[in-house]
């Protein structure tokens, strides 16, 4: 994989037409922002007829595995 540098940004990547991927696996670690790797989170949906509380829930789950790969923070 390339790393290229213009100014003061970098650029990881080697132009392929097929895009980029991070990890090989769902077992493989990655980090954002200098958060702690961490494998794949797996967040369950709730149902088409799940309750306002059920839904609720699991926007705090997804909220909570974005903060833990370091793509978020909460204040």
């Amino acid at each position: 994989m390339a790393t290229l540098k213009a100014s003061d940004v970098e650029y990881i990547g080697s132009n392929m037409s097929g895009g980029m991927c991070f990890g090989l696996s769902s077992s493989e670690k990655i980090g954002f922002y200098g958060k702690a790797p961490i494998t794949r989170p797996t967040v369950t949906a709730p149902t088409t007829t799940a309750t306002t509380t059920t839904n609720e829930a699991a926007i705090v789950r997804l909220e909570a595995a974005l903060v833990n790969l370091g793509l978020i923070v909460t204040s």
